[in-house]
This record gives C-alpha cells, structure tokens and sequence, in this order.
C-alpha cells in the first residue's frame, strides 16, 4: 500500500475508520488506498455514484442487494459496489439492510461513501447502531467518509480507531472531533492550521497519547509526528 506507516491497517483486525472534510479535499483519495489494500471480502455503498469502479477493478456492480454474501466459486474475495436509490420508498432500510449484509459476513471492509445517510445526529439505523457497537465481535471494518462530524450521530467518531481529517473550515466540526479524541481544541485547531492542499491530520485512538496525532502531506503519503 503506498502509504506512509502510520496508515497501515492489520487486515486480520476489526478497523473502524472515519475520514472528515470537504468536497474535493482528499478523503475519497484516501478511502481508495484503504480499499485497494483490503485483501478480503469488501461492499461499497456509492450513494451518489462517485466511487464508480476502475478499469481492470474486479468489483461487481450490483442493481439490488443479496440477501446473503455471495460467495466465489473459486474462492475468491468478493468485491460489491451498490448504488442505492434514494428515491426509492425503503431508501433508508435498504440503506441498513447493506450494513446488516456486511455484518454477517466475517472480514469484511465496509466503505460508506456518505456516512451521514446512515447516522444522521438525531437518527441512525438500527444495522448501523448494531455495526458500531458490535462489529468488532463479527471482525467486519468501517470505512466512513463525511464532509461534516458534527451532522452525524456522534458514535461514528466515538468508536472510530482512525480518524483522517481533511480541511475543515467551520469550528463546530473541530470541536466535535477534538472532543471525541481527548484532543483540546487549541491543540486540534493548531494541528488543522498545518494542513495544506490536500493535507491531512491522522488520529489513532489505539496509539500512546503522544503518538496518535500525525500531519501527512498531500497524497501520496508522507506522515510525520507531531
């Protein structure tokens, strides 16, 4: 994976990882390494159809979700992509019903391209609560993406293990991520300022307090502690 060390998951671990900031800043670039490296079974759920699928990627496009986790005649990993319609009436049990999919099948990397579809701040789904809380237990990982943590419920940045932060320009988003990482929102705000282009701040809860706070430089991936 062609990132710096600090950005190395363990495949054969649960991952919860939540990328924040704007359109265009970066964290769909940095979702794709995550994905790329994932060796095993993986879904993601395009809500607007920007992920799409790369030449020669050997994901399939599905138009309706299984009912149970297909499984490669050869053995293979399985790779989905599903685009779910927000029109639809059942939008957002269809939505939870692609997170109860991943949640029964072991090892799986789980991207949501918009996290805010699942666990808006006064709402989240039922599959989604369960995937938070439990999904260590089923060893499935979480790939979040959002432009702003403070619309979201806030486990999605309490229970993440990783948090990238992209550029962030409304306090209130600093806030709640400074509040959930044991960060002061001096200190956060300070790290923020570093961020450049499409810079970024990589936060690992797992990490000693003097070690979960690195500054990357702009893709490709460079990291240095702080």
């Amino acid at each position: 994976m062609p990132a710096s060390e600090p950005l190395r998951l363990d495949p054969e671990r649960s991952n919860f990882i939540a990328l924040f900031g704007r359109k265009g800043s970066g964290k769909s670039v940095l979702a794709r390494l995550f994905w790329d490296s994932w060796p095993y079974d993986r879904l993601v759920i395009d809500h607007t159809g920007d992920v799409g699928v790369r030449d020669g990627e050997q994901t399939r496009t599905v138009r309706d979700l299984p009912d149970t986790w297909p499984t490669d005649p050869e053995g293979r990993r399985v790779s989905l992509r599903w685009v779910p319609n927000p029109s639809a009436p059942t939008y957002e049990d269809d939505l939870d019903r692609g997170v109860a999919l991943a949640l029964t099948n072991p090892r799986t990397l789980l991207w949501l391209d918009e996290v805010g579809e699942h666990a808006r701040a006064g709402k989240i789904g039922p599959a989604f609560r369960r995937a938070l809380h439990q999904g260590r237990h089923n060893r499935l990982s979480l790939l979040m993406c959002g432009p702003r943590p403070i619309d979201l419920n806030p486990m999605v940045t309490s229970q993440a293990d990783y948090l990238g932060i992209f550029t962030m320009p409304n306090p209130k988003d600093r806030q709640r991520i400074a509040d959930n990482t044991g960060f002061s929102i001096g200190e956060f705000d300070e790290a923020h300022d570093e961020l450049v282009h499409h810079g970024f701040m990589w936060i690992d809860a797992r990490a000693e307090p003097d070690d979960r706070l690195v500054i990357c430089d702009p893709l490709p991936l460079r990291g240095r502690r702080r």
